[in-house]
Order: structure tokens, then sequence, then C-alpha cells
């Protein structure tokens, strides 16, 4: 593929980009080029010019290979993007008004996005914008717990500062018995334990509650735990926030096996990116608000990253019938019995609405 061309294909994705609107407090940027996309996003997160939406995709560092997105505007302004693999570039060596792009060589680019001047559906005149964002495209994610690279969290690690305590709502799916139906199992530290666990059942869904609420600050803000007794045979679920107990977000995620797995089957931690169950019992899944700055809900105020309530957990039925944020079906052991389903030993939480890592303005 030469350097600056496009391969455009259909679509229903947008492409992430890099936005910094008004930070009411303090971020932990520094002067290289990749962690000045990791705003901690520290007190009071606001818009300085909320009804001028913008394109949104989760803001995300490293992509898949082969990966398709289409860029499409909430207000249908005009856009153009570029791309770059000088990572100093201010802008591309030429513009496409075509807004699909693949990524089909591994390494680093830089994507620039331009939004022409246009009127919101309110007939709010919107000026014209231009950004960009540094990406890392990928063959695999890190690999399992206990290895070089790996994002893993083990249970006692000293970034905790809470655990979830309150289960607000529970719905089993289908294939767990009554002796794995026990859901302050899941209540206080991670155990690290087998049975020490919910099992939520095939498709099964549990909301955490909590009054002070999840704050975004820098790197991973909570993990969740599950309770694999192997690096390999795991079991998967995605993860839902909400403000309010009414708006949900979905956590981006990612799935880059090809395979049905059988009931007792195994796959690679590598293949799998935002889902919980990822990694074996002890070592939880990381979840970083900072993937969702840019939603939709964000913008318009749905969700606020700094008061996140409530935490729905959602048992994924490893057919292939369910796909990750890249189109991709995602499979895991199925069909399994009895326990069927994620078995949930705890979340743990980094950063609260009252811990802010700034102080709240």
């Amino acid at each position: 593929m030469q350097k600056n061309a496009f391969n455009i294909y259909a679509s229903i994705i947008y492409i992430p980009i890099f936005i910094l609107y008004g930070l009411n407090g303090c971020n932990d940027l520094d002067n290289s080029l990749i962690s000045q996309q990791h705003p901690s996003f520290c007190g009071t997160f606001y818009l300085e010019d909320p009804v001028c939406a913008r394109p949104w995709l989760p803001y995300l560092d490293q992509i898949p290979i082969e990966t398709t997105w289409s860029l499409t505007h909430p207000d249908h302004a005009p856009l153009q993007i570029g791309v770059s693999y000088d990572l100093n570039d201010q802008e591309p060596s030429e513009w496409s008004e075509q807004t699909s792009i693949t990524f089909s060589e591994k390494g680093m680019i830089k994507v620039f996005v331009k939004v022409a001047a246009f009127e919101n559906s309110d007939q709010f005149a919107c000026e014209s914008q231009s950004f960009s964002h540094i990406y890392e495209v990928i063959e695999e994610y890190d690999s399992e717990a206990d290895t070089d690279g790996s994002k893993a969290i083990f249970m006692d690690d000293s970034r905790f500062i809470q655990w979830g305590e309150e289960i607000s709502a529970i719905s089993y799916g289908s294939d767990v018995s009554p002796g794995f139906r026990i859901p302050d199992n899941a209540l206080g530290k991670a155990s690290g334990g087998a049975f020490d666990v919910v099992s939520l059942g095939r498709g099964g869904e549990m909301t955490y509650f909590f009054e002070d609420g999840i704050a975004n600050g820098p790197g991973p803000d909570f993990a969740i735990f599950e309770n694999s007794f192997s690096d390999y045979f795991l079991e998967l679920g995605k993860v839902e926030l909400s403000s309010d107990g009414v708006n949900y977000v979905t956590m981006p995620h990612a799935y880059l096996g090809k395979d049905l797995v059988h009931a007792f089957g195994e796959h690679k931690p590598s293949l799998i990116y935002g889902l919980v169950g990822k990694y074996k019992a002890g070592y939880g899944t990381p979840f970083d608000l900072s993937t969702l700055a840019w939603s939709t809900e964000a913008q318009i105020g749905l969700i606020d990253l700094h008061a996140i309530h409530y935490v729905k957990i959602v048992d994924i039925i490893g057919d292939g019938q369910t796909y990750d944020i890249f189109q991709n079906p995602i499979y895991d052991p199925y069909p399994t019995q009895e326990s069927a389903g994620l078995d949930i030993d705890a979340i743990g939480i980094m950063y609260s609405s009252t811990t802010s890592p700034c102080p709240l303005q």
C-alpha cells in the first residue's frame, strides 16, 4: 500500500478522534506525541461549545489491522480526512472527501479530520474544525496476566481505593444452577477463587451501583474480576456505564478470534480487548473512562465521566451472534452448563467522584 493511499469500503463505524474540549482542572499531558493523547480529564469536565457536535468512535490508542471505518457527522457537515506516517506532521499531504479508510499496514499512523462550517439542527452556526489522532495499528492485543506488556491488574494492586458493595439489579440467563446464583459473592474485594463468585448464566446481566460515583483519572479507572482457572479458558462479557441509571454507554471492545470455541475450549487473551474475563482469576480487566470522552452521550451530557454510578456487566453468548465495535463476531466457550456465562468475583475502583486525582471545581 502506498503511504497516503486510502482503501475505501463501506462501514457503519465512525473514525475515532482526539478533540480537546475545556478541562476545568488539570491533566497529565507531557511533551511526547503519544502521551499527549492521554488526558486525565481531572476536575469538572465540560464542553465549551456543546451545540456543535463532532464525529465519534471510542477514543483508542490501538486498532486491529484491516479495520475499516467510515466517518459521518451527526449534523451531516461536509468532512475531509487525511493520513500521515510522520507523526510530527501538522496536516496530511492530501485531503480526501472519501470518508472511509482501511488500516491495512502495521505501525503508527496519524489520522486528520477536517469538518467544514455547518449549521446544526437548531440553526446554530458552527465554525470549521480540524483535529487529529495517532493510532498504533496492531495484529493482537496484550497477552496473559504476569507476562511482559500485559495490562491485567492484580487484585492486591495498591491503586484500588474501593470495591463494589451494592448490586442494584441482576437478571440471570440460562443454564445457571441455584448454587451459583449468589450475588453477595461478587461484593467486596476480589478473592481470586474459583467458587466465591456469582454466575450470570448465558446472556445474563448484573449492575453495580456506586453512590459516590466513579471518576475519570489517569490510566484505568476500574477493573472487573472473573474466575477463570487458566489463562485461556475465558468467558467474556461487555460493560455498559451510566450516570443516571437510564442512559447507558457501552465501553469499547474488540475480539480478533475467527473460530468457534467449544464448551471446554480455549482462546488467547491477545485476541481480546475491553471485555470482562480477558484474564485468569485474581487479575482484573481494566477500563478507562477516557475512551468515552468524545462519545455522543458525553458531548450532550447524558453521561458524566466524573460521576459514573452504574456499571452493568452483560454476559456475551459466545456463539458468534454478538459483534464487537468493529463488527467482528465474538466467541467464547459455548455451550456451557450449570454455571454458564460470566462468573463475577468483584469490581475494584481506582478513582471516585469524592477522591478525584484533581480537586473538583
